[in-house]
């Protein structure tokens, strides 16, 4: 004989318990709450199913907020046109947000609603930024060929013409 049921806990949550029977003279025995869906289905206590079960996703511990998503910022690239930057070079830029298309304003003539994300950077991280902002100025050519104004990381005087970025 196979009998179950159910009960709350002391700290309310619902436990679910089984006995079996094998034999007249046989004390009962349950099979604890915690045994799990495996160990119960090879004892032959659950008839097999033909879908396997999902492992539920974990939630936080009682009291806890739920993990917020990484920040993530970005670096961008705003196409070249005379419609999108003022001397119609492309531009390079950093925003802390994920979406500078959406989310980056500013008054110095770039239209970032066309702006592409080239790279991403941890945005409580600056150094990081300015680093793979500075990245893009190279790989695009440099201050000249962009309507990047200055360097975002100051270059060898040798070397830049004259363009340098703070340090």
């Amino acid at each position: 004989m196979i009998g179950n049921g159910t009960g709350t806990a002391a700290d309310g949550t619902k436990v679910t318990s089984m006995v079996i029977v094998t034999g007249a003279n046989v004390q009962p025995s349950a099979i604890p709450s915690d045994v799990d869906f495996m160990n119960k289905l090879n004892a032959g206590i659950l008839p097999p199913v033909t879908a396997i079960p999902q492992a539920p996703t974990a939630l936080p511990a009682p009291g806890q907020a739920p993990a917020a998503p990484k920040k993530t910022g970005t670096i961008y690239r705003v196409p070249a046109g005379q419609k999108n930057t003022n001397n119609g070079k492309p531009y390079i830029g950093r925003h802390k947000g994920s979406n500078p298309a959406a989310t980056r304003k500013s008054k110095d003539g770039r239209d970032r609603t066309k702006a592409e994300v080239i790279d991403h950077y941890d945005p409580d991280n600056v150094q990081e930024g300015r680093e793979k902002e500075q990245k893009a100025i190279d790989d695009h050519g440099g201050i000249d060929n962009l309507d990047n104004k200055r360097n975002e990381i100051k270059k060898d005087p040798k070397k830049d013409n004259g363009n340098n970025g703070s340090s």
